[in-house]
């Protein structure tokens, strides 16, 4: 094996990414020679490598891990024609390659990263969040936000797992910082601030414990200066959160029918990344964010029971007409996770519900071909289970499919369930005549 010299992750990577250079940092140096000191670099390229080359060849021939792109051993996307690793994430990857799953210690960090990472959900003030919010503040570097991380790794680690859990009283230097940047003054901040310290799901990697594990650890000083870094971008998220009540305002809505009922849906054309957020605190079921450069992002409220899964489908199929280059036809593969050949500027993240057409982690992935009203066209029909093109709707729900080469239904191309359920229907119907 060649020795490791570079370690690529995207751009602004994710806890689950930095938890796997922590890992490799701490525990891979005799497996991955070379880990403990590589460099860190970040590829913009949508999840591939820079070449298209495979990640393995990459580790190979030029000593680079690839971890999270690339389509290798430590990618649990599966991008192109490579099978996802269902319910895994970088860092339980790497753990179970380096035979360290069993550590104690390792434990309950692996569970909370495995499950943000799998389900897109973790509360505001634990360590996954945290990170979000270091990228999203545009305070710091990339660079910088790994190494800020991974202070928190390392003490959670060193943590002793019986010492009780943190109170406002053993974490002054959480709560005097706090005052000092004036969370009293914004309702938000105050209330979650709070609740950290009663978050039971998220305590193993929550704000409170973090502060808890670096005050064993280090001096007065390098604590809170760790901790003021932290809250000033929490600060500047949720002012960006509040700014994005102006592009809320200036966004379409409009209600369409979902598989529950009506729902809410909200277009916006703003690169502000707390407008996602904002529009689903303000009840969007369904959120299209569209930036200055074109790039598209779809979000689910999965209160809604809306799935994204036949959007998937018809997004993939629409993107590879419009290039003219048809590539993936099969059924299962337009529905899958992750991203697949001739739509590759599209990223379907299934638990979480998002359809992505570049993200903040993928920068320069190109925008779709598809305009922004034909796609949320596709949206409002792909959600409906029950939609039927009107011209051919009194058929279709007659359980005659109606259409033909020479009277062609705009939705036979996409291949939806329900199309494939009525021309079921009616074969069945008409072997019972026959």
């Amino acid at each position: 094996m060649a020795r490791v010299n570079k370690i690529a992750v995207h751009c602004n990577p994710h806890l689950d990414e930095v938890f796997g250079i922590w890992l490799l940092r701490r525990q891979g140096a005799k497996q991955y020679p070379g880990a403990t000191t590589a460099s860190i670099i970040f590829w913009e390229t949508g999840g591939n490598t820079p070449d298209r080359r495979r990640a393995a060849e990459w580790e190979e021939k030029e000593g680079v891990l690839a971890l999270g792109i690339g389509g290798g051993k430590f990618d649990e996307h599966g991008p192109g024609d490579i099978e996802p690793k269902v319910g895994e994430c970088v860092a339980s990857l790497i753990a179970t390659d380096l035979g360290i799953t069993d550590d104690p210690r390792l434990q309950s960090l692996l569970e909370y990263a495995r499950r943000v990472d799998t389900t897109a959900t973790d509360s505001p003030l634990a360590l996954a969040s945290l990170i979000k919010a270091m990228h999203d503040a545009r305070e710091h570097t990339a660079e910088f936000v790994i190494e800020w991380a991974i202070q928190a790794l390392d003490a959670l680690y060193q943590l002793d797992q019986m010492v009780a859990m943190p109170t406002a009283e053993t974490c002054p230097v959480l709560i005097d910082t706090a005052r000092l940047l004036e969370f009293d003054h914004d309702h938000w901040l105050k209330r979650q601030l709070k609740e950290a310290f009663s978050d039971k799901l998220n305590a193993a990697c929550g704000l409170p414990r973090i502060v808890q594990a670096l005050q064993g650890l280090h001096d007065k000083g390098t604590v809170s200066n760790w901790v003021r870094i932290t809250l000033q971008a929490i600060k500047t998220r949720q002012k960006c959160f509040n700014d994005a009540a102006r592009d809320f305002e200036q966004a379409q809505k409009k209600t369409v029918t979902g598989p529950k009922g009506e729902v809410k849906l909200v277009v916006m054309k703003t690169d502000n990344r707390a407008a996602s957020r904002f529009a689903r605190k303000q009840g969007s079921g369904i959120t299209i964010q569209q930036t200055p450069r074109g790039n598209i992002q779809l979000f689910i409220n999965k209160s809604t029971g809306v799935s994204l899964v036949d959007v998937a489908r018809m997004v993939r199929i629409e993107e590879q007409r419009r290039r003219k280059r048809i590539v993936t036809v099969d059924f299962e593969t337009l529905g899958s996770e992750g991203s697949v050949p001739g739509a590759e500027c599209w990223y379907y993240h299934a638990e979480g519900e998002m359809l992505l057409n570049g993200s903040l982690s993928h920068r320069q992935v190109e925008p779709t071909k598809i305009p922004i009203d034909e796609l949320v066209d596709l949206v409002e029909k792909g959600i409906n289970p029950h939609y039927f093109d009107p011209g051919f709707e009194t058929a279709c729900r007659q359980d005659v499919c109606a259409a033909s080469s020479e009277n062609p239904c705009p939705l036979f191309p996409y291949r939806l369930p329900r199309c494939h359920d009525v021309r079921v229907r009616e074969r069945k119907a008409r072997a019972k005549r026959w």
